[in-house]
Parts: C-alpha cells; structure tokens; sequence
C-alpha cells in the first residue's frame, strides 16, 4: 500500500496576513454593513499600494504610509475628486487609528458631493427614511443628530445635564473622540423617553433597526440647517444670546481641544467665530444657483459644529451639513 504523501498547509503570504488583521479589526469595530465592507475594500487597497511600495512586513508599517498614499492618489492619472480621496484615506485612518486631519490631503467643494443629494432611483423599504418601520430612529436621530455608529452605541446612561442643558453622551465618536451633544428644551423630555424605557445595560436602539441603507447622513444634514435657522435667529433677536454662545464655544474649546504634551488648552483661534464665512467658487456658483445665501454668521456654524456634530471646523459644517 503506497504511502499518502503529506501535504503540508501553504504558508499565508505578507499581503493575506496583513489583510486578515484588516478584516478582524473592521469586523470588531464597524457595525454597519455598508461602511465595514467600504471600509474593509478601501483599507485592503491601501496594504497592497503599501505591498507594491514599500514591501511592508507587518500590518503597523502600513500606518507610517498612509500621508504618501494620499501624495499618490492625488498624482493618479484616474484624476480622483478630493472626495473620492477622502474617502480612500477614510478608510486607512479608521484601521490604523490615525486622525484623518493630521494627513494632508485636498480640500473636499460641497459642488463635488454626490452622495444624500438626490433621491434614490429605486426606493425601497430599506432606504426609505420616512417608512414607518425605522421612525423610532429617525425621529430621535432628527432630534440628536448623531452618527449611525454613535446611535448603535447608545446605552442606558448615555445622557445627562450640564449648565448648557440636557446633552446625549457618546462614548467613541468620530476619531475614538467623546462627544457631548446638546439636546434643544424643547426637544429635551421626547429624548430622555428613551432613555427612561431602556433597561440597565442595555442599548437605547434595537440592532434590526440599522438592517438598512438608510442615508442616516442626510438626517444629521437636514438638522443642520434647521439648526443653523435656529440659532442665526438667537443671535440676531435674543439679547446677550451672541456673548453667552462665544462663550459656550469657549469652554468647550478648553475642555475638549487639549494639548497632550503641557495637558492645558490649545490656543483657540478668534476668527472661528468672528465675521462671516463667505462663498466662493464653484461653492459660490451652485449657492447662486440654488439661491442660496453667499454669506454664513461664524458663530451660528460654530455654534452647531461644536454642540451638535463634534467637529470644530466651520468648513465642514457648512459644505457637509448646511450646503448638501
């Protein structure tokens, strides 16, 4: 009887052990199907640019490149928008932990932006943000204009009251960040019901409420605008209102924005909130288009991005949110 030979298992290459970290650390941490799998691609693209580049050895090397990938998407002969870059880096900042805004990188124009723009071409029952069937999460979301993954992670506790008002505590934002966001009185007693009828321990959302391609973005931009109407209106008509907004912006500047090395504040800039943001360019063109406003209070964008959708940047705010 002749002997079987044994065959030995293939050792994994470089590029499939790298990747299988990518996959396990998405899995682990991204809990919405379409971003994971977004982000599983994207990030898989960028190890094997790392690969054919760098002969990386490890899945940490990879992290040291991800400022020259975005130098070689830039010079692409495909001529990738500043938005398709971004999301390409989104990608790899999100696996290997890195700040998206520490890379260099183009300036995203709200005229380049596709997506939550326009109905979708077949509407469904999982795209639909008014169906029924999700307004437990929509009609909070409208009112907390939170991201998807911050409202999956919502539990029990997540909320609580300081001297601005009632706030919605998530615990890993955007960039590992905590975040507090400002909860309108009047919207206050309707947010706290759902935290009154979750029990210990347990999250505020049931998970097949996410089983969906809703566009949870064009929430937090709707939101944004009414928000924008909201406080612009504060400023202009409620006595002391533009003092006491600069200086909330203030003191949350100072207790978020710290200097890791001296443990005290970063230097806030004054012209965050002096003046007015004025449009130009193609961003001008598409305003004048949709007759839209040319000139926006950097207070009231201010006001919003630092209270309701954690970014600090008046740009973003207006291009992403107000503008989209």
């Amino acid at each position: 009887m002749k002997n079987k030979k044994s065959h030995k298992q293939r050792k994994p290459t470089i590029t499939q052990e790298i990747t299988k970290q990518v996959i396990e650390k998405l899995n682990s941490e991204v809990k919405h199907d379409l971003s994971r799998k977004s982000y599983i691609r994207n990030s898989i693209n960028f190890v094997r640019y790392c690969r054919q580049m760098f002969n990386v050895k490890s899945f940490e090397e990879c992290k040291n490149h991800i400022q020259d990938y975005s130098d070689y998407l830039q010079l692409h002969p495909a001529g990738y928008t500043a938005s398709t870059i971004h999301t390409y880096l989104s990608a790899a900042c999100k696996t290997w932990d890195v700040p998206l805004n520490t890379i260099d990188k183009p300036i995203r124009r709200t005229s380049e932006y596709i997506r939550g723009r326009t109905p979708p071409e077949n509407p469904t029952a999982s795209n639909d943000l008014y169906d029924e069937k999700w307004r437990y999460l929509t009609d909070f979301q409208r009112r907390c204009p939170i991201r998807r993954n911050e409202l999956y992670n919502l539990k029990k506790g997540d909320f609580g009251y300081d001297k601005n008002g009632m706030y919605v505590f998530v615990r890993k934002g955007k960039g590992n960040k905590k975040f507090k966001c400002l909860i309108l009185d009047e919207d206050a007693a309707f947010i706290k019901s759902y935290f009154d009828e979750t029990k210990p321990d347990e999250y505020v959302f049931d998970r097949a409420l996410f089983r969906n391609d809703l566009n949870l973005h064009k929430i937090r931009s709707d939101a944004s605008k009414k928000l924008y109407s909201n406080i612009l209106d504060r400023l202009r008509n409620e006595p002391g209102f533009r003092e006491k907004a600069i200086q909330q912006i203030k003191e949350r500047w100072e207790e978020t924005n710290i200097n890791k090395h001296t443990g005290k504040p970063k230097r806030f800039n004054p012209q965050l909130i002096s003046g007015y943001y004025y449009l130009r360019g193609a961003n001008r063109r598409s305003a004048l288009q949709c007759k839209l406003p040319l000139k926006y209070d950097k207070v009231a964008l201010m006001y919003i991005s630092v209270f309701f959708l954690s970014h600090f940047r008046n740009d973003v705010t207006l291009h992403s949110y107000i503008l989209a």
